[in-house]
């Protein structure tokens, strides 16, 4: 199969949703089949053209910046797919916005190509959320013309229904991790790890990794972070891993400022730690006892994911419908209330018990490869688009 996918972000500029894509497709690659990502130009130095794990990676100008800017893309992608001759097999639409949606459509439609859309986020870009506001109905209908629509967490899934797409046209398919990098280390290369990524740090070690946004709620671990650190006395640091400024799309950066000011205001300055944009995530988690995850909302959760293939135990705030799907509560980690008098308490209890610790890393190791690797996953891609194409 020849594979066209409409990705909103793509390294270096990155995007929650990418490491799946770029997991699930360069396996398709090596399953012998050809694969395009069409993502924006968000800067000039970033090369138009290049091949990325056996991606063929075009990127097109303009980077997406508001409703205008997304439109002119996705017309763009389209003017250069024909000029590339590309004649894909099948399109897959990651980034479902409305006046987008119809240029996808008209598209597939005048040259007979099946077209795909994968929903990953909640509330944005879902046909539930879409019937909302200006257009809302023409958006809502756009997202029942696609061929199939990929929801890749219960609750999505439950959206479209309650939206009215037909079943036959909703698949389940979660994301994947890669557990062949996302992997458990012994003892001696974890203290290592420590050393090169935090020279002189003691203590236990609590990760969140994702964009430092109000979303992702980093000021929730941080109040839960000045609670503990009242009832728990060893030394133990608090790290965020993962963007704290732009790197080429919008970024509200005065929230960063208000959180290390928070940090300040707490007198945690010696016990939490921004790491910015880190190409090896793993590490992180190699080297951390306790991943932490208090989003307000996800489409499904990938640092739940990761965590668990990297053996490391997990407090999660409930997001319904995803948190119960992903982990048990009591055997991957602990799902809690937003209330981080809970949170912190879910966190004492892991720091001061290394067996329990132990144990929910290895039974997340266990619920990872069976449901969550990247065969498994991508097994169920490449089903569907040969379904979607025959």
């Amino acid at each position: 199969m020849k594979i066209a996918e409409i990705i909103g972000r793509f390294p270096p500029v990155y995007g929650g949703q990418t490491p799946v894509e770029i997991n699930i497709n360069s396996e398709l690659a090596k399953r012998g089949h050809t694969i395009y990502f069409l993502t924006p130009k968000f800067n000039q130095i970033h090369a138009e053209y290049e091949n990325h794990e056996g991606i063929n990676v075009v990127r097109v100008n303009p980077p997406l910046k508001g409703p205008l800017s997304e439109l002119l893309f996705v017309l763009n992608a389209f003017a250069k797919i024909r000029k590339l001759k590309i004649a894909p097999d099948i399109i897959l639409d990651l980034i479902p916005f409305g006046n987008s949606m119809l240029i996808t459509r008209i598209y597939s439609k005048l040259l007979n190509i099946p077209v795909v859309c994968k929903l990953t986020q909640v509330g944005t870009n879902e046909p539930l959320a879409a019937g909302n506001g200006k257009f809302g109905f023409l958006r809502k209908k756009l997202f029942h013309a696609y061929d199939k629509v990929i929801s890749i967490s219960p609750i999505l899934l439950e959206n479209c229904q309650r939206a009215g797409i037909p079943e036959n046209r909703i698949e389940l398919i979660a994301n994947c991790v890669n557990t062949d990098i996302f992997v458990p280390v012994i003892k001696n290369v974890k203290n290592n790890l420590r050393q090169k990524l935090f020279p002189g740090l003691k203590g236990k070690i609590v990760i969140v990794v994702g964009t430092v946004s109000k979303r992702k709620r980093p000021h929730l671990a941080i109040e839960a972070w000045k609670i503990l650190k009242t009832k728990y006395s060893e030394p133990a640091t608090l790290v965020f891993v993962g963007p704290i400024q732009s790197t080429g799309h919008p970024f509200d950066e005065k929230y960063v400022d208000q959180l290390k000011e928070k940090i300040k205001q707490f007198n945690l300055e010696d016990s939490v730690i921004f790491t910015g944009v880190q190409n090896k995530i793993y590490e992180y988690y190699q080297a951390s006892d306790i991943s932490l995850f208090v989003s307000e909302r996800e489409g499904l959760g990938m640092v739940v994911l990761e965590a668990m293939s990297a053996e490391i135990p997990i407090v999660t705030v409930n997001i319904k419908r995803i948190t119960e799907y992903l982990i048990t509560s009591g055997k991957e980690g602990f799902i809690t209330s937003d209330d981080p008098h809970e949170i912190s308490k879910k966190l004492l209890t892991l720091l001061s018990n290394s067996e329990i610790r132990e144990l929910m890393g290895k039974n997340g190791r266990k619920n990872v490869l069976a449901r969550f690797s990247v065969n498994e996953i991508t097994d169920k891609i490449e089903n569907l688009y040969r379904n979607a194409i025959s």
